[in-house]
């Protein structure tokens, strides 16, 4: 089984930092956040800037509409990282901000995305 663990916003990179401290693989790992300090925190192999061209690298304030937006705007680079993985753990926080707005619209893409693969 083809496993990757996804970590959104900063709660989801503490998670995933936490993973692969104990010794998980960190190549089967993506962390998807709006603000570059926080991707160039994380353990993680994989990167994903969410709404680059929106928040340039800042990240939103705490406003779970920013996340929202920020994960449509970056639809297609999602898609191309979940591509091939036959189970997917999101890890995030919902405590406002990127992992409260953006991993509702990451979950429907990937329904979405295994319903036309289906």
């Amino acid at each position: 089984m083809n496993c990757k663990l996804i970590g959104i916003g900063g709660a989801g990179r503490n998670h995933l930092n936490t993973i692969i401290e104990s010794g998980y693989d960190a190549t089967n790992t993506v962390y998807m956040d709006t603000d570059t300090n926080s991707l160039f925190a994380s353990k993680s192999k994989e990167f994903v800037q969410l709404g680059k061209s929106i928040f340039k690298g800042l990240g939103t304030g705490g406003h779970p509409h920013g996340g929202l937006i920020a994960a449509q705007f970056t639809e297609g680079e999602i898609l191309e990282t979940i591509k091939g993985y036959d189970v997917l753990v999101l890890c995030a926080g919902l405590g406002g901000g990127v992992g409260t707005g953006a991993t509702p619209y990451i979950v429907s893409l990937i329904e979405r995305y295994t319903e036309a693969k289906a």
